[in-house]
């Protein structure tokens, strides 16, 4: 609710928002594994005020524009990118936790804050992998084309009201098998408006294809000369 920006629903949201923002900047010193606190942000709310903290920034209201590329829009049905990221024939999401390197503190604040843990110096990995493990948003096909084939009539990814960011392989045409290590980042799989199986309906596209046509097959008189004196201002 709180990222609609659209019609009626604005100021319900923008509160709504507001609300979760000001629970997610309340702070309990007693508890340091406050889960619905950022630690961090103690440090952020005195620098930069509520709009530095990762409170804000995750669950904040904020305006959001619709780009619609000319170029794709009214192609047809959108077709699944090849360089998505992929275990075996699944589609998967990197996870990352917040606790990965806990392990390494699993004494006191006294033992930590002397570098010492479970009794011996504690040195920090030369190399920390970029996701810990993954999971399936999409596997319900056999195999890999199945899939690339279903998601879009599912799973509403053209950049409209209602879409979601899907996760990509960083690099690459054709993704490969995933591991911890490899790169990725989130955008948008289809144009908007190929995907009326899986999004709400569309804005625009009629307007933008009357236009198109007007354009392709322009009716009326021919006017060889749109500066002429003689050619009617709404042509």
């Amino acid at each position: 609710m709180r990222r609609d920006g659209r019609g009626t629903q604005t100021q319900v949201c923008r509160r709504a928002a507001e609300a979760e923002v000001a629970w997610r900047l309340t702070y309990d010193e007693s508890d340091q594994y406050d889960e619905h606190h950022y630690w961090s942000d103690v440090a952020r709310l005195g620098l930069d005020g509520v709009e530095g903290t990762m409170a804000y920034n995750q669950h904040g209201y904020h305006e959001k524009d619709t780009y619609i590329n000319p170029n794709l829009a009214g192609q047809g049905a959108c077709v699944s990118p090849r360089n998505l990221l992929r275990l075996g024939g699944e589609l998967v999401r990197p996870r990352h936790f917040h606790t990965t390197l806990h392990w390494y503190h699993d004494t006191t604040w006294t033992d930590q804050a002397n570098n010492i843990v479970n009794g011996v110096p504690f040195q920090y990995p030369n190399h920390h992998s970029l996701n810990q493990q993954f999971s399936v948003w999409f596997g319900k096909g056999n195999d890999l084309e199945t899939n690339l084939a279903a998601w879009p009539k599912t799973v509403c990814s053209d950049g409209g009201e209602g879409s979601v960011r899907i996760p990509f392989e960083f690099g690459v045409d054709e993704s490969t098998q995933a591991t911890v290590d490899t790169k990725f980042f989130y955008d948008f799989g289809c144009p908007y408006g190929s995907q009326p199986e899986a999004c709400p309906p569309r804005e625009g596209l009629e307007e933008y294809q009357q236009t198109m046509d007007k354009l392709d097959q322009p009716e009326g008189p021919v006017f060889a000369n749109c500066f002429d004196n003689d050619v009617p201002d709404y042509e």
